[in-house]
């Protein structure tokens, strides 16, 4: 998990805030869960990130002033779309063509205008979508969706999984 220095005094909401996992580190637990269960559920294979750039990397210019850098031109030029969600698995189930999911921490922010777009517009097309904050609701959306049993002896949701549908 990502650290980061505290400040000498603050308020318990400021101190929730600045020590709940990041969205980075709840997918990074979904794509470790999703690795460890391979074996249990093979159409985890294609449980897979969608990069879409919400962090493009840029530069600075002499007065500071953000720009963009190359890269995030590159990503652009081939097709990056704001709010484009940031998991897919493209494996059929219950009458829906696959399933997406947009990642958000713990008490994050909702999903942004163009987030909410892409999400209404692929439920309309025939995917199931949602919205997870944190790892356990991520685990539990795809888990579901995939029809996988959560084992009763784990607290943190990444315990083993039996499949009733392989």
């Amino acid at each position: 998990m990502t650290k980061k220095k505290l400040p000498d005094v603050m308020d318990l909401e400021d101190f929730k805030k600045a020590t709940r996992p990041l969205e980075h580190d709840e997918q990074v637990l979904l794509i470790q869960w999703r690795d460890f269960n391979l074996s249990i559920c093979p159409a985890l294979r294609w449980l897979h990130a969608i990069p879409n750039g919400a962090k493009l990397p840029y530069t600075k210019d002499a007065n500071g002033k953000k720009k963009g850098s190359r890269q995030g031109a590159k990503l652009k030029a081939e097709g990056l779309s704001p709010g484009v969600p940031d998991l897919s698995l493209p494996v059929p189930r219950k009458g829906y063509h696959g399933a997406y999911a947009e990642m958000k921490r713990v008490d994050g922010d909702p999903p942004s205008d163009d987030q909410k777009e892409w999400l209404d517009y692929l439920e309309s097309a025939g995917y199931f979508v949602g919205v997870m904050c944190g790892a356990e609701e991520a685990i539990n959306f795809f888990a579901g969706y995939l029809d996988l049993e959560l084992d009763p002896l784990t607290s943190n949701g990444a315990g083993l999984f039996a499949s009733r549908d392989e």
